[in-house]
């Protein structure tokens, strides 16, 4: 139903904004307390993020071409 719908929407979301205010005061943590370098650790996390959404996309690339196999 609608209403089903939108509270997974709405949990999706919620759990969204806590993965982003976690990452947000581990960056903080970090930089505050180990002494890190900021650029260097932006850098580091820019990288492993691209990384895995390739990997992601190069998964579900195969999967996204046999189902439009199947469906035509």
């Amino acid at each position: 139903s609608a209403s089903s719908a939108a509270r997974v929407l709405g949990m999706f979301y919620a759990g969204e904004l806590v993965k982003v205010a976690l990452a947000v005061v581990s960056f903080i943590l970090v930089l505050r307390l180990a002494g890190a370098s900021p650029a260097p650790m932006f850098g580091a996390y820019m990288a492993t993020f691209l990384v895995y959404w390739i990997v992601l996309a190069r998964m579900a690339l195969p999967a996204i071409a046999a189902t439009r196999r199947a469906r035509a």
